[in-house]
């Protein structure tokens, strides 16, 4: 197996912990997370201002009930049925009808995973007129960059991707935002008038906001917030993608015997949660002490003083996942009950990520929804993806973020098509 495609690398530590404490102890980062004498210690970020990853307390509270309503299970089931089962029968009937019987197709898992998720992330955010690739493409045209605050360069560097980041979110706003705030505030007017029904509101974040607003109403703040749920639906379950991925091709290449188990849900499930322990999507996170803190480990924390939890030596604390830490595996025990099997991919506490059930599903083998990252990796192993052996991945050097540039893979369309009907049988 290619090292770049097999390794699983030390978890870096991003610049923007320079001066801080670290903290990656995984139960005292924990600890942290759960504790309400902690908050936000990011910098005054204004692409994120006001927006529900950094605010804390009644209003963080307040808004994740009234956004809660678009993760419940029927809402990921229905994300699933009717965007993204129909996105994956779409991709492999189109490469079905690009070969001929019995041959292969040669994709960049990085670009699927990308394209299949963007329409799913427009639904739940809000925004119209994502209805193809075309048009799913020039949305993360318009919404995906590099991130200055986890982008390996310097100062001038950071700040020329910024002002990239405020001239694309510009355009954004004028050819997705705007239309698609307008239709909303008329449907909202039309159910407040009488006109129309409360049955007939979407459910998506954007209409919540509009739904909601106050007199302190604040469109920029909206847009705010659609961009950064745009942003952890897209680009950080793609990424988790390309490692599920990679490490399931590695396993089955040492462990044969579980190609059997490559389209079972509760094998890809487990493959998937050891991939996020491993891969988790923030390399950290920074809060802020409210007050004097005395953690469970007899250290004190002074009032403002900010701590980075670092989620990748978190994920591999010995003391929790024992000497094999830095293995994939996905038949791993973990013996301490409240550590799920992705450890803190998605934080914890109050500020646990919204979004984990879309990525993750309802684990019930009875049904309802998969979660986005376990369908698209079972239908990748319906399909016999692989990495292909004739062109190497590109890991992107250039961030702190664990991913991949591009990943080359095959798939055939043809054992898919077999496997359903397989399943249908």
């Amino acid at each position: 197996m290619n090292d770049a495609i097999d390794e699983v690398r030390p978890p870096e530590v991003p610049d923007n912990v320079a001066g801080l404490r670290t903290i990656d102890s995984y139960h005292l980062v924990s600890e942290v997370l759960r504790s309400p004498r902690f908050g936000n210690g990011r910098p005054d970020l204004p692409r994120m201002r006001g927006t529900l990853p950094v605010i804390d307390g009644d209003e963080h509270r307040e808004r994740r009930r009234r956004q809660a309503v678009l993760f419940t299970p029927a809402a990921i089931e229905a994300y699933e049925r009717d965007i993204l089962r129909r996105q994956l029968d779409r991709f492999s009937a189109e490469c079905r009808g690009s070969v001929a019987r019995g041959d292969i197709v040669a994709a960049d898992l990085v670009e699927l995973g990308l394209s299949w998720l963007t329409q799913v992330a427009a639904r739940i955010a809000g925004i119209d007129g994502v209805h193809d690739d075309a048009s799913a493409a020039r949305l993360r045209d318009l919404t995906e960059g590099r991130v200055a605050e986890y982008a390996k360069v310097d100062d001038d560097e950071r700040r020329r991707i910024d002002e990239d980041d405020i001239a694309r979110r510009a355009v954004f706003a004028t050819e997705f935002f705007a239309p698609s705030l307008a239709r909303r505030r008329q449907m909202v007017a039309d159910v407040a008038s009488g006109r129309a029904s409360p049955d007939s509101l979407p459910r998506d974040v954007l209409t919540l906001l509009v739904d909601g607003a106050g007199p302190a109403w604040d469109e920029e703040l909206a847009l705010r917030e659609v961009l950064v749920y745009l942003a952890g639906s897209i680009r950080t379950t793609a990424r988790s993608l390309v490692h599920l991925t990679a490490h399931l091709a590695a396993w089955f290449a040492d462990h044969p015997a579980d190609l059997e188990r490559r389209t079972d849900p509760a094998f890809v499930r487990a493959a998937a949660e050891e991939t996020l322990r491993l891969h988790p999507v923030l390399p950290v996170l920074l809060r802020k002490a409210s007050e004097r803190v005395e953690l469970s480990d007899g250290s004190v924390v002074a009032e403002g003083e900010r701590l980075a939890l670092l989620f990748g030596a978190a994920n591999r604390d010995p003391a929790v996942f024992g000497p094999t830490r830095n293995v994939f595996d996905p038949y791993r025990d973990v013996s301490h009950a409240s550590v799920p099997g992705y450890g803190l991919a998605f934080a914890a506490g109050p500020h646990t990520c919204i979004g984990r059930r879309l990525a993750m599903g309802s684990a019930d083998p009875d049904g309802g929804a998969m979660g986005s990252l376990v369908a698209m990796g079972l239908r990748l192993q319906a399909m016999g993806a692989r990495p292909d052996p004739d062109a190497a991945p590109v890991y992107d050097e250039s961030t702190f973020y664990d991913e991949y540039a591009r990943f080359p893979v095959l798939v055939d369309p043809w054992q898919d098509a077999a496997v359903a009907m397989e399943g249908a049988g």
